[in-house]
């Protein structure tokens, strides 16, 4: 009976190796043959799309890159941090000046604080990612935006994860901060090779890091 269950156990870890190993290939391999942003846009003009909002300057950043998108992307799913005040009047105001009723907000556990250490940060996380994963289950959103907040991570984990089992087949796009200019924060780090679609505003970034997409400046 031992034999058994760990043979099972062993062929379930193998074959969930399997598939991660095959989507990581994959998304390099789609990233080389997508260079440009705009590839399959026509595919995504009805896409749903869930947005990751971080504080200060991630969410100034975000604001203004989806001015920029206007009400392309249907339905809007907005994750912010419970305690993040300032994303969510920011967006609540984004939303009245579009007089846009098809969106939702969603607020989970801020991953990591301001000066919260990095060793009691993976407890915050997994916190978070508890609370999205039935969020990223029920709304199966086809594409996932983010540029840096850390609260970000357990929501790319989530989109991954529902991949992964074949929940959903969420595109991660990530942005990269225009502040970094030649290195990647460590949200960009930690996604490199997982993002669908890498973007960064600064080119001194792709000769660092070939499978990025520089696109220019967007704000």
């Amino acid at each position: 009976m031992l034999l058994e269950s760990l043979s099972a156990t062993l062929l379930i870890v193998t074959i969930i190796s399997l598939r991660l190993v095959f989507l990581v290939w994959k998304i390099h391999k789609e990233r080389q043959t997508k260079r440009t942003v705009g590839t399959g846009q026509s595919e995504l003009e009805n896409a749903s799309i869930m947005v990751v909002l971080g504080s200060g300057g991630h969410t100034k950043e975000m604001i203004t890159f989806l001015e920029v998108v206007g009400k392309r992307f249907s339905p809007r799913y907005y994750v912010v941090a419970e305690t993040d005040k300032f994303s969510i009047e920011k967006l609540t105001r984004l939303q009245q000046q579009r007089n846009d009723e098809n969106h939702e907000i969603y607020k989970i556990p801020r991953s990591r604080e301001v000066r919260q250490s990095y060793l009691s940060a993976v407890l915050t996380t997994i916190k978070a990612f508890i609370c999205t994963v039935p969020i990223v289950m029920q709304k199966k959103p086809d594409i996932l935006l983010c540029n840096g907040p850390g609260t970000c991570i357990p929501v790319c984990i989530a989109c991954f994860l529902s991949r992964v089992f074949f929940v959903s087949n969420t595109k991660l796009v990530y942005v990269e901060s225009i502040c970094r200019v030649t290195t990647l924060s460590l949200s960009g780090k930690l996604l490199y090779n997982f993002a669908d679609s890498f973007i960064v505003q600064w080119p001194d970034l792709v000769s660092k890091f070939p499978k990025a997409n520089y696109i220019g400046r967007l704000m």
